[in-house]
């Protein structure tokens, strides 16, 4: 699937102005698709870009442009079934992200822990590289 963001978003991730992003653009620098740019492309350019701060940002914009009229504010006996169903499906998208998250995040922590054994074996100091991944281990068990 592609994901493409907007000029603006790629220039938040890189830490430049929307003007600056724009001249870069129309210097060709970075390809541009419909005035969005493949995350990809912003990678291959500045690889100190994190791919998971483009879809968070995708996923704050998605809230911020949320209609209004949150059916949360309304108490749940004054909610309609296709309120409740609205709610259920926001709720269930959010703890899907949570959850992809997480799984990543631990993913990435059991690859730090494995390093770190291996670091561990030729350390001068093995005791310190060991709190270190008693602490990943508890934080994996939490």
């Amino acid at each position: 699937m592609a994901r493409f963001i907007s000029v603006a978003k790629a220039a938040n991730l890189i830490g430049v102005t929307n003007s600056e992003m724009q001249a870069m653009v129309s210097e060709g620098a970075l390809p541009v698709v419909k005035g969005k740019i493949h995350i990809d492309d912003l990678i291959e350019k500045y690889p100190h870009v994190n791919s998971a701060d483009a879809d968070m940002l995708t996923w704050v914009s998605k809230i911020k442009n949320a209609p209004s009229q949150h059916v949360s504010d309304k108490p749940p006996s004054e909610l309609t079934r296709d309120e409740l169903i609205v709610l259920a499906a926001r709720q269930q998208k959010e703890m899907a992200y949570i959850k992809d998250k997480s799984k990543e995040y631990a993913d990435m922590l059991r690859e730090i822990k494995y390093s770190l054994v291996e670091l561990q074996k030729e350390s001068q100091h093995p005791n310190r590289v060991q709190t270190i991944i008693a602490w990943i281990e508890k934080k994996l068990s939490d």
